[in-house]
Order: structure tokens, then C-alpha cells, then sequence
């Protein structure tokens, strides 16, 4: 998801990327992102029994929400352009953005997973 909310972020015209115009169909796919992960960060000290119920409860919601827009957005704009390529990453992955709402201990990003120490190969 973290890739997703980037592509949307980079798909700003460089002179719109410190604006906030809440119009613009790249802020909208950010303002996806960040009220899902908002949603995450408020459930982080729940047990992965009470995230999973939160996952069905609130975040399946947005999530569908977001893919509905995705599909619907993603036919008005050019593929080869880096809106286009958000819209497509978004609907690629789509169906692992919804894999957390199968399992409480599930987290929306790999970021954490990605950045921890790498143990070093042995030669």
C-alpha cells in the first residue's frame, strides 16, 4: 500500500507536489492511502483478534471504496502516464491489499519487513 499512496504521490505535476488541491485525482488516491493507514496506525496496540474485527468492520469498507474508485478513475486517464501507471499498479495488487482483511496480524505495508537488518550471506 505504501507503493500505491508513492505512485499517486509521484504522479503530481513537480510545481502541484507541495500544494494541497484536494480536486486533483493524484491527491484523492494519497487521501485513500493516508485515511487507510490512519485507520492501521489507531489499531496498532489492539490484539490481532480486535484488528481483525476492525478490518471487517471499518477498514473492508474504505478498501472497497478505494478499489470502486480505482476501476472507475483509472478508465479517464492516459495508461502510459504516471497517473495511469498508480491506477494500474492499484488494480494489480488490489486482491493483496485485500489480504488484511483475512488475518489481524496482517500489516498494510512491507516497510517495516523491508528495512530490518538483512542477516549477511555467509561466503
Amino acid at each position: 500500500m505504501a507503493h500505491a499512496r508513492r505512485k499517486f504521490f509521484d504522479s503530481l505535476p513537480k510545481d502541484k507536489v507541495r500544494e494541497s488541491d484536494a480536486t486533483s485525482v493524484a491527491r484523492q488516491g494519497i487521501h485513500y492511502c493516508d485515511q487507510i493507514f490512519s485507520l492501521e496506525r489507531s489499531w496498532k496496540d489492539l490484539s490481532a483478534e480486535e484488528r481483525h474485527k476492525k478490518h471487517q468492520s471499518e477498514l473492508k469498507t474504505l478498501l472497497k471504496k478505494f478499489s470502486d474508485w480505482c476501476y472507475k478513475k483509472s478508465v479517464s486517464v492516459l495508461p502510459s502516464g504516471k497517473l495511469g501507471a498508480a491506477f494500474q499498479y492499484c488494480l494489480n495488487h488490489m486482491g493483496k491489499f485485500m489480504n488484511i482483511l483475512k488475518d489481524g496480524r496482517l500489516e498494510l505495508s512491507n516497510n517495516r519487513a523491508a528495512l530490518a537488518p538483512k542477516p549477511w550471506p555467509s561466503l
